[in-house]
């Protein structure tokens, strides 16, 4: 068997890096291009109940006088309050800019040209506000998203997106709805709370089997033992 030197090393960890740097740029690249003020879309609602009620009573807000502008409804809640949180928890975006090209993206938004200004202005008015009344928005919690992929899509690392990581954003994926409603049903108590089907104090662990991996042995071995209840092998 070939034993690898120095420079074979240096080598694969260069080219290691390279890969890296260029799924970087991809994953900024399509965040920023394919995705651009859609963002909201990507996030949890937040796990604070009054700063959930805040983003509640604003987006209700908006979409009254919404309709008394317009006559009729244009947006849905949840999406004013995705709006409205996006805006909450990236402080340093461009509000503005942002919530303009969205309202104009969308197809099934009915809002007027004319009256598109009056909307964005009332929507980053309430963000401000929400800034003011949630000081910690930057560590701001939300809850997990699931996402449902097309096949087209489920190889792209849709996890590594800036969007997400940036922001801690707990992210899984689903098979679909259906298998998301049928666990919910399984495992959520009435009041709510998680009931968890996988019971931690019981668990076997295999930990570094090739004699290897020496740094990752000796990283998790004292924390596997410390688990009197656990069971495993270790080299």
């Amino acid at each position: 068997v070939k034993t690898l030197n120095q420079k074979d090393i240096d080598d694969w960890w260069k080219i290691r890096q390279e890969l890296d740097q260029d799924l970087k740029r991809l994953l900024k690249e399509f965040c920023n291009g394919v995705i651009g003020p859609f963002r909201c879309l990507f996030r949890g609602q937040a796990r604070d109940p009054i700063c959930q009620q805040y983003i509640q009573k604003s987006a209700t807000s908006i979409a009254d006088k919404i309709q008394q502008l317009q006559g009729e409804p244009s947006l849905s809640l949840l999406l004013l309050e995705a709006i409205l949180l996006d805006g909450l928890i990236d402080v340093h975006s461009d509000s503005d800019r942002v919530v303009t090209c969205l309202l104009k993206s969308l197809d099934e938004c009915h809002i007027r040209e004319q009256d598109i200004n009056s909307v964005v202005s009332w929507i980053t008015s309430e963000i401000i506000d929400l800034r003011i009344k949630v000081a910690y928005s930057e560590k701001l919690e939300t809850y997990p998203l699931f996402l449902v992929l097309d096949s087209m899509i489920a190889s792209f690392p849709i996890e590594s997106l800036p969007v997400l990581r940036d922001h801690d954003q707990e992210v899984y994926r689903v098979p679909n709805i259906k298998f998301l409603i049928d666990l919910c049903k399984k495992y959520l108590k009435p009041t709510g709370l998680h009931h968890l089907p996988v019971n931690v104090e019981e668990a076997y662990y295999v930990l570094n089997p090739s004699r290897d991996l020496a740094n990752t042995q000796k990283k998790f071995k004292r924390y596997f033992e410390s688990k009197k209840s656990w069971r495993g092998v270790i080299g």
